[in-house]
């Protein structure tokens, strides 16, 4: 955990950032935000068939939830708050796509994963696994890029 002071000093300067972004794109986007007493959210959600929606939580315990297209990961570490813009941005530029991983063997759907390609060949990613243990058999991939925000 970081001292409160260099957390606010982080929390404010990255709120301000997305709402610069947000007003960036809110010609191909609804964007809303709600400011409470514990935590700001916020959500983009894209005009265009097939561009991924973006939700953001960022919590006054020093941790966040991010969401793409209703995918959600939750109580992520504030270590990650600098990255935020650079998500949306890559978001609302379609460098962002899910990953599903099956069974070879059964094709049962094991994990869902989320992966954002950011300025210099760097990811930032998350991932959901739908069954309690990860299988030792082989798994297929298969990928869903999501589309731009402007075409």
């Amino acid at each position: 955990m970081l001292p409160e002071d260099v957390f606010r000093t982080r929390l404010d300067r990255t709120i301000a950032d997305l709402r610069r972004w947000g007003q960036g794109v809110s010609d191909c986007a609804k964007v809303a935000e709600v400011q409470e007493a514990r935590h700001w959210w916020f959500v983009a959600i894209p005009h265009a068939r097939g561009a991924c929606r973006f939700e953001l939580v960022l919590h006054h315990n020093q941790t966040f939830d991010i969401a793409f297209d209703h995918e959600p990961y939750e109580n992520r570490p504030v270590e990650e708050l600098d990255q935020l813009l650079s998500i949306a941005e890559s978001t609302a530029a379609g460098r962002v796509f899910r990953r599903f991983r099956r069974s070879a063997n059964t094709d049962t759907r094991l994990a869902i994963e989320t992966i954002v390609r950011l300025p210099g060949d760097q990811r930032w990613h998350a991932d959901r696994w739908l069954v309690p243990s990860k299988p030792l058999g082989p798994t297929t991939l298969d990928d869903r890029w999501f589309l731009p925000y402007r075409r």
